[in-house]
């Protein structure tokens, strides 16, 4: 069985994880909209 403190570590670990892929996901949803303008410009 896992102690408290391992727990709230994961929990911890997993926001970072999830504000990461928010990061990720935004960058990649802004470079393709860039990239679909760059196209139409062009």
């Amino acid at each position: 069985m896992m102690n408290e403190e391992s727990v709230s570590v994961l929990s911890k670990q997993d926001k970072l994880d999830r504000r990461y892929l928010r990061m990720a996901l935004v960058w990649a949803e802004n470079s393709y909209c860039k990239r679909r303008q760059v196209g139409a410009l062009s």
